[in-house]
This record gives structure tokens, sequence and C-alpha cells, in this order.
């Protein structure tokens, strides 16, 4: 999840989804610079990152629109018939919600260990 440094504050007030577009682009500089990938292959790297407004950056909302579009194209679900906009919400929901369920567990995990750590038994 993308936060705003100083540099991207201004523009991040302007509009949703600055800081996933400067999270993607600094990824794929740090791989680009780390690693020689393959240009054409079964294999490509998609920079993925989400605001923590929800906003994605542009490569994930491309990557998202052609899961969407396997997925309709494989199981014919009731997502067939809606526009772009409204499948892109139905797989973003699911990953929020992944994310908040990690997120959860994580600070459980946290609490329990702080817990234990004082003296004090988890329940």
């Amino acid at each position: 999840v993308a936060g705003a440094s100083k540099a991207n504050a201004v523009r991040a007030a302007q509009r949703q989804g600055v800081l996933a577009d400067a999270a993607e682009e600094k990824k794929r500089n740090d791989l680009t610079r780390d690693f020689v990938l393959p240009r054409n292959g079964p294999i490509k790297f998609v920079p993925f990152a989400m605001e923590a407004s929800g906003a994605l950056g542009e490569s994930a909302l491309g990557f998202l629109d052609n899961v969407v579009s396997l997925i309709v194209k494989r199981d014919g679900t009731p997502l067939a018939g809606q526009d772009k906009t409204r499948r892109l919400w139905w797989i973003k929901d699911r990953i929020v919600a992944a994310v908040r369920r990690g997120n959860a567990a994580m600070i459980n995990r946290f609490r329990r260990g702080v817990a234990v750590a004082a003296g004090h038994r988890s329940q």
C-alpha cells in the first residue's frame, strides 16, 4: 500500500492514484536495476500498487482488468454482462477484503506476542 511522501503530497491531493503510480514506477525501476527480465516470454512482471484509499496504479488496473476478463471467459460469471468499472470493483473488493484479513491477523499476532512478553495470557 502506497503512502504519501513530501514530493507526492500535492499531486496526491489533486488526483487519486498518483501515489500508486509512483509506487509502481519505483518497483519497476528497482526490479530492472537489480534483475535482467526477458522482454518476451511466459512470465511478465506487473508492478502492483494500491493506495490506502483503495486507488490502484495504472499497471494494477490493467492487470486486474485482464484477470477479470479471463474469469468471465472461463466461468461465464454474472460479471459477463457488467461494464468494465463494475467488474474492476468486484475484484478490487475481494483484494481489499483479503488485505484486511491479513492485516487483522498480523495485528492479532502482534498483540498476542506483546501480551506473552508482558507475562499476560492471551485469549
